[in-house]
């Protein structure tokens, strides 16, 4: 219900946003793709806030609908929808002639944001589809029914038994009798009442009796969605499961009397099982239970022999779990990568062999080998391990990259093909969420990163890092610069930070890499300061690793107050990537910076798919197009039209724009005309070094 409410929220937005436009409410195509995409969904309606109805999906005559605020079944939660505008309402179920099926309506009001109510949006779930829904992990067969009731009118949303009359049912509120019994039982039982029930998220459990008929009631309480969820279990059943397993036990009892004669045979069998159980612990992975890398290495032999038959093998790596464990802690670490065991064990075909390497790697060995078929599995598995996560109440989305190699195409021994997997595997992590077959030109590249980290841990000692500075322009005068570092090694040679930062990043040396070039830039631009007798605002690049090193706020802080500049010259640049990975940790740590005074802009904006719901989150002064769209700026519509957006958005927001990699006088006119006043690029200045830049700026004044 919470993507339903999402969703509403979304087609909300747009009506509101086209009112504000148009000073009209009407139809809107995003209504028919919703449809499109969303078969479950029976109708989509909107309304005015008098009940009466401007636009329904099944191209029904609007003037023949009855007025929803005026109608006996609908009027009581259109009233309340309107007077919850915050939140969805979920109306009364009943029968839809249009597609001959029960229906739940579902209805959001849509205001202003000054509060005033514009319209009603509805839509609904079938009852077929919510009955899949509601059922899942709750109706436990057919001694049991659970009922879904709407806590304001006490009418009943879904009823889980097959037997029970629709019409006469759901048209027919829940007895107050019923609810006096509940509140009488929780009285009892725990020494609460149903009014403080409803601000609890306990379950509550008690007899009952129904029509005669002693059954065992579970209550919850929805505050979100006001609704009540009962659970009925018929007495009887749990009393003859309780006999069953009494005399269970007493078979075991009686069994156990009589194996004594065999004590010895027992006794000899417990030491089998005792050694098993060791072989087993020493093959299988405590957590997950898999198989683990000493298995796979004893065992190689089954799949690697003279006979043996071609197969493949898929390296997993979960992206950036570590953040979980120390963000979250392990044991919810240990909860997740259980679940995400329990996902590829459930997708692999029974004769495939999944080992868990430890941490966060797996492996699949699998007898499919054809390139094509290997390419689509391994999609198809990345699509399942990206689907969202809930562990203990806490959301998750992972992603997972795979690499593939093939017996006995890419080697003919266990350590050749899992090198080629894991040299597969690292391509992916380049991109995340990607998988990619082994090439044999992969493998120099896989070295050529392996010589960048291990050159990389001392370039700074070595002094082979500096800082050159981009200008960035308003009016033709310099309102700051952006810190980008380079490295020239003797052995590598020019070495670019699209090569070298993703290496740090992975290897654990963004922390100290990201000091030396805040430490650095800041140094240099207070020398250029002082030189020019002018002030700008200096933009430095900040990676994730940096966000989550537990000391990275309090040693920044340091480091400006060293230099002598104040915060309000300094400005982050983060990319959206940064919130996709942990979202609730820096969210906080974003507006911790913004109130010491720093400035933070959103790099490469409109590139991530979260761009626009992130935004309203996050303390952000600054949004930066991205070089792929002014690139393109010329002759692809769809790069205008994005460009244009962002541009629209800062205005709306009241942020600043700035675009980068203007390199040419036709980009140029046609962001100014869009309304972009800040610039960087190559058509002003390349990146230089400081002393470049202290004569930059004094020719320019």
């Amino acid at each position: 219900m919470t993507s339903q409410e999402i969703m509403l929220n979304i087609l909300g937005s747009q009506v509101i946003q086209n009112i504000e436009e148009s000073n009209e409410i009407k139809y809107l195509p995003i209504f028919d793709n919703l449809l499109e995409n969303n078969p479950s969904i029976p109708a989509l309606a909107l309304l005015r806030p008098d009940g009466n109805f401007i636009y329904i999906s099944n191209n029904a005559d609007i003037s023949k609908l009855p007025n929803l605020l005026k109608l006996e079944a609908s009027g009581a939660s259109f009233q309340h929808a309107l007077d919850n505008p915050n939140k969805m309402v979920l109306g009364r179920t009943y029968y839809f002639k249009p597609i001959g099926e029960w229906v739940i309506p579902i209805r959001k009001a849509i205001s202003t944001s000054n509060g005033q109510i514009k319209a009603v949006l509805a839509n609904g779930f079938r009852l077929k589809t919510s009955s899949d829904l509601f059922n899942n992990g709750l109706h436990m067969g057919d001694y049991n029914d659970i009922e879904i009731i709407r806590d304001f009118d006490d009418y009943p949303l879904h009823i889980s038994a097959e037997n029970v009359n629709q019409k006469s049912r759901y048209n027919k509120q829940i007895p107050q009798e019923i609810f006096k019994q509940i509140n009488m039982a929780l009285q009892k039982v725990y020494n609460t009442t149903l009014d403080e029930a409803r601000h609890s998220k306990d379950i509550y459990t008690f007899h009952l009796d129904i029509n005669g008929k002693e059954v065992i009631t579970s209550i919850r309480y929805d505050n979100r969605y006001e609704l009540w969820t009962m659970s009925h279990t018929k007495h009887a059943v749990i009393t003859k499961a309780i006999i069953n397993t009494v005399t269970i036990y007493i078979t075991i009892l009686i069994t156990f009397l009589l194996v004594l004669f065999f004590i010895f045979r027992y006794i000899a069998n417990a030491e089998e099982a005792k050694r098993q159980e060791l072989l087993y612990q020493a093959n299988h992975d405590t957590l997950t239970k898999l198989p683990n890398r000493n298995y796979l290495i004893n065992n190689i032999h089954h799949w690697i022999d003279q006979k043996s038959t071609p197969f493949s093998v898929l390296y997993i790596y979960i992206d950036n779990f570590k953040n979980v464990n120390d963000s979250f802690g392990h044991h919810i670490g240990d909860l997740l990568m259980q679940e995400i065991a329990i996902r590829i064990c459930d997708f692999v075909h029974k004769e495939s062999l999944v080992i868990h390497m430890g941490g966060d790697e797996f492996i699949i060995l699998s007898r499919e080998i054809v390139h094509h078929e290997l390419n689509i599995c391994a999609n198809q598995l990345i699509a399942k391990l990206s689907e969202p996560y809930k562990v203990e109440d806490i959301s998750f989305n992972l992603s997972a990259s795979i690499g593939i190699s093939r017996y006995p195409e890419d080697g003919i021994n266990l350590d050749n093909i899992l090198r080629a997997a894991d040299i597969a595997m690292h391509q992916s992590k380049k991109q995340k969420n990607t998988a990619s077959v082994f090439q044999s030109e992969m493998q120099d590249s896989y070295l050529y990163r392996v010589n960048i980290e291990q050159e990389l841990k001392n370039a700074i000692k070595n002094q082979e890092l500096h800082m050159v500075y981009q200008p960035q322009l308003q009016d033709g005068k310099i309102i700051g610069v952006e810190a980008l570092v380079r490295w020239i090694n003797p052995k590598l040679g020019f070495v670019g930070p699209d090569s070298f930062i993703p290496v740090a990043e992975s290897s654990g040396m963004m922390p100290p890499l990201g000091e030396y070039i805040t430490n650095t830039s800041l140094s240099e631009i207070k020398e250029v300061f002082d030189a020019t007798n002018t002030e700008f605002i200096l933009s430095i690049n900040i990676s994730l690793k940096q966000f989550i090193y537990r000391e990275f706020l309090s040693r920044l802080v340091l480091a400006i107050k060293a230099s002598g500049i104040n915060e309000n010259q300094i400005k982050l640049e983060i990319t959206e990537n940064l919130f996709i990975e942990d979202f609730d940790h820096i969210v906080p740590l974003l507006n911790k910076i913004h109130d010491l005074g720093m400035k933070i802009s959103l790099d490469d904006f409109g590139t991530g798919y979260s761009s626009l719901n992130i935004l309203r989150f996050l303390p952000v002064d600054e949004l930066k197009i991205d070089k792929s769209f002014i690139d393109d700026i010329l002759t692809d519509l769809s790069a205008q039209k994005m460009v244009r957006n962002i541009i629209d958005i800062c205005t709306n927001q009241n942020l600043q724009v700035i675009a980068e990699g203007v390199e040419t006088e036709p980009q140029l006119t046609m962001l100014t005309d869009y309304g972009c006043d800040r610039f960087q690029g190559y058509l002003f200045a390349k990146p230089m070094k400081k002393d470049d830049l202290i004569a930059f700026i004094k020719s320019s004044k």
